[in-house]
């Protein structure tokens, strides 16, 4: 992981020259002669991280840059539907988007890797993994050239919890629910129980619930809090399969290349910092203060996490057939060297590992038991 200031430096090096080759037509501008007011399209719901990880990156950007980029800020899913930002972005509806990269899985291949269930429960490793390996993977970065957008920060929503009326102890209680889902591989992992998909995006799935079209919902705990699907369903269980989908934050590519030296600097910089382990002011501090409205919410009847043995039969079962799924569903989707890719993904993961800094949403069960 980055231990140290200088890899962090050097790590900031590197990502610089790649926005300086990714931005030639704009290196004569002078940093001074450019001012831009970006329009984001965002699915950030209020008082959640991604509120707090893209205000950050907003700030952070307006300010190194001498407010020569400011960001005018939509109202979370006004501009564009939580499923049509990617191409509303893509298009230049938006300069910058916002959203679940899994609502738009043929354009996102290189993130959907996030929805393999078992992959890992490190969300600080997740992110820099996913940095890093967008920016050195060949096949992953002609992609992102394609699709005509810039890879800007990438997190987890939290590890998959179900909340349910009943509560769930282990895997076989979960054979003929109906389960609001993200993303074709949860959905595969579930049907292996006997849990069948509902289909809404996380707007619609307290109607969805509360009409009786679902019997519960997978949400990370933030989201459940977010779409205040606590009032419907009063148990909520980690069942072990880890981060399961990912927010992203992207740049259009010809807004991006537009950028001066500087600016494009400045952007990757915040990118970064946002990026490593150590990023805990942003993400670890709201995610404690998640944890402590999860833990005075009067309307959650459990709080619960099954073990890895509870898990493991269910793991067994599941093997490597939804990572070759997923290989031949990013290939079908455009990223050459699939197989290369989640490998690069999986060694990132291991070298950027992160004893230090403990998840507050993983405390949460412990706490929730005491």
């Amino acid at each position: 992981m980055l231990k140290n200031s200088a890899q962090l430096r050097a790590s900031i090096a590197a990502a610089v020259a790649l926005a300086s080759l990714a931005g030639c037509s704009a290196n004569s501008a002078a940093p001074g002669d450019q001012k831009k007011e970006l329009t984001v399209a965002t699915h950030a719901a209020r008082n959640s991280r991604a509120e707090a990880v893209s205000e950050y990156f907003y700030k952070e950007v307006e300010r190194r840059t001498d407010g020569r980029l400011t960001f005018r800020v939509t109202a979370p899913d006004s501009l564009c539907p939580p499923a049509e930002v990617a191409e509303c972005t893509r298009d230049g509806r938006a300069d910058v988007g916002l959203s679940i990269a899994e609502y738009a899985p043929q354009v996102f291949p290189t993130a959907t890797v996030m929805g393999i269930p078992f992959v890992t429960q490190d969300e600080a490793a997740l992110r820099m993994a996913f940095h890093q390996v967008n920016r050195e993977h060949e096949g992953a970065k002609a992609l992102w050239e394609e699709r005509n957008l810039r890879p800007l920060v990438h997190w987890s929503p939290g590890r998959i919890n179900i909340g349910t009326l009943k509560e769930i102890s282990r895997p076989a209680d979960l054979d003929g629910q109906r389960i609001r889902t993200a993303g074709p591989y949860l959905e595969a992992a579930l049907a292996t129980l006997g849990a069948s998909n509902v289909s809404v995006t996380a707007s619609e799935t307290y109607e969805a619930v509360e009409r009786g079209l679902a019997d519960g919902t997978a949400f990370g705990l933030e989201g459940a809090l977010d779409f205040r699907m606590t009032e419907l369903l009063p148990h909520w269980t980690d069942v072990g399969i880890g981060h399961y989908s990912t927010f992203g934050m992207w740049m259009n590519g010809d807004v991006y290349d537009g950028l001066s030296d500087a600016d494009r600097k400045v952007v990757e910089e915040v990118a970064l910092e946002l990026s490593t382990p150590g990023a805990v002011d942003v993400f670890m501090t709201k995610a404690a203060e998640r944890c402590e409205e999860a833990l005075a919410n009067k309307d959650i009847e459990s709080l619960s996490k099954w073990d890895d043995a509870t898990v493991a039969d269910w793991k067994t079962e599941i093997g490597q057939t939804l990572i070759e799924r997923w290989t031949s569903d990013a290939e079908t989707a455009g990223l050459k060297d699939a197989k290369g890719y989640f490998e690069a993904y999986t060694a990132a993961l291991a070298e950027f590992a992160d004893p230090v800094h403990a998840d507050p949403f993983a405390e949460c069960y412990q706490r929730a038991k005491s």
